[in-house]
């Protein structure tokens, strides 16, 4: 399936989320037995952190518990395409919208079926005001 994601988006690695945070997240999440931590991400690119991600709450059991917010139409709609080729629809929810829109909170917060978030994961924007409106 990755490999498959490799080829089609021919990520160099570079634009994507690195594989140390990635590997501490992944541990975060899916070392915890019964763990039901919910996560935010704000910026998803080509969604390579939400297989994974995916995978993992996958693998734990744990529905409507990653949602993620980028900008880009054209992006997240490819990221959509894999994650529904990878079946984990019921785990990952990827929308279109500015990250330091405050409806996007409301519209998370419902994905994930809770009242807090316990894991917010900053990869959008990266000019130093607009992370502060996040």
């Amino acid at each position: 399936m990755l490999c498959d994601w490799y080829n089609e988006t021919d990520i160099t690695g570079s634009e994507e989320c690195n594989y140390p945070l990635i590997g501490m997240l992944i541990g975060l999440i899916g070392t915890n037995p019964g763990s039901k931590l919910k996560m935010v991400q704000l910026g998803h690119y080509n969604g390579f952190s939400s297989l994974l991600l995916g995978f993992v709450y996958n693998n734990i059991q744990v529905n409507n518990s990653f949602f993620s917010i980028d900008i880009s139409k054209d992006i997240t709609e490819q990221a959509n395409k894999w994650v529904t080729k990878a079946d984990i629809d019921n785990y990952v929810k990827q929308i279109v919208g500015d990250s330091a829109d405050p409806k996007n909170l409301v519209l998370a917060l419902n994905h994930l079926q809770t009242d807090e978030i316990n894991i917010l994961f900053i990869d959008s924007s990266h000019s130093y005001e607009h992370t502060k409106k996040n």
